[in-house]
């Protein structure tokens, strides 16, 4: 589905993707240390699987004051999955064996939040948000 232009940076931008995964995760290493002795839970990465951290979300109590307060401090953070996926329109009757209660899946949804992680993120950029985010915690 790409245009001739998108396929073209693309192409010029594949030439960057193992660094620029690497940057992720070297910012995601950021986020895992800041939060480790708090009630944030971070992304789990398996045994065997490496992690490319296309985006970085936590779960976190009382996700939508957490957001807004971050908004507050000029933080920017995203709701990238607002509802599980065999609820979305695009899947209705597509999923038969999917039950519609899930109780995991629709515990995690509404905690669930995308902190800032790009590839030119500075790691001093990442910290603020650790410590801007233990601050509103209290953590």
């Amino acid at each position: 589905r790409l245009d001739e232009l998108q396929a073209a940076i693309l192409r010029v931008k594949l030439r960057y993707l193992d660094e620029d995964t690497q940057k992720r995760c070297s910012l995601a290493t950021i986020y895992d240390s800041g939060f480790a002795d708090s009630n944030i839970l971070t992304p789990v990465v398996r045994e065997n699987v490496e992690h490319v951290y296309h985006v970085y979300v936590v779960q976190i109590e009382n996700r939508d004051e957490i957001m807004m307060k971050l908004r507050e401090h000029g933080i920017g953070s995203a709701i990238h999955y607002p509802q599980p996926i065999h609820r979305h329109p695009a899947y209705a009757g597509r999923l038969r064996t999917v039950p519609d209660d899930l109780p995991h899946l629709m515990q995690i949804t509404p905690r669930i939040l995308s902190l800032p992680l790009y590839p030119e993120l500075p790691p001093e950029d990442v910290q603020r948000v650790v410590n801007r985010l233990r601050e509103i915690l209290k953590i």
